[in-house]
């Protein structure tokens, strides 16, 4: 049992061993308790309440968001197609903000979400936002205006694809 090739082979599966547990340990520290750390959102509207809403958020939420106001939901669509943006808050009725869309805040709020960028980013964002609108006693109405494909419904199938090729390789390599 102790031959010259077993030992060798051996010695070399330790290095692909311990990147497969790093790893592994790294995704469970990143995935088992997810907070947002500067999410960029905006708030539609561009009269002065929706400033002082969107100031409002931004002082409530911290360093978790990264809020910005934009003049009209046309304008978020376009910051969350180019990712630059992962949520947009439509304000309605109960905060009185002109939301730039001629409909001066009427109605229930919305957020404007683009879940083929991320998943992840899209459901804290929702968190977030969903206490705001349950504060003005409204539902929250949540547009997706970017879905992700109906063959991969989180997005990640290209993620782990790598992430398989990647431990592979290291395997190979050090073989």
């Amino acid at each position: 049992m102790r031959s010259p090739a077993l030992r060798h082979v051996l010695i070399h599966l330790v290095t692909p061993l311990l990147m497969c547990l790093g790893m592994g340990l790294a995704y469970m520290g990143a995935f088992v308790t997810p907070e947002p750390h500067h999410l960029p959102v905006a708030v539609v509207g561009t009269g002065p309440q929706a400033k002082v809403f969107a100031q409002t958020v931004k002082d409530a939420a911290g360093d978790r968001l990264d809020v910005r106001t934009v003049g009209s939901r046309e304008q978020a669509v376009a910051l969350l197609t180019s990712r630059d943006v992962d949520g947009a808050y439509v304000p309605g009725t109960g905060t009185g903000a002109d939301t730039g869309s001629g409909t001066g805040g009427a109605g229930a709020p919305e957020l404007i979400v683009a879940s083929a960028g991320s998943d992840m980013s899209a459901t804290a964002v929702e968190k977030v936002f969903t206490p705001v609108a349950a504060r003005q006693g409204l539902p929250l109405k949540v547009t997706d205006v970017v879905r992700p494909s109906p063959h991969d419904p989180t997005g990640q199938g290209l993620f782990f694809l790598l992430v398989a090729l990647s431990i592979g390789s290291y395997a190979s390599v050090a073989a």
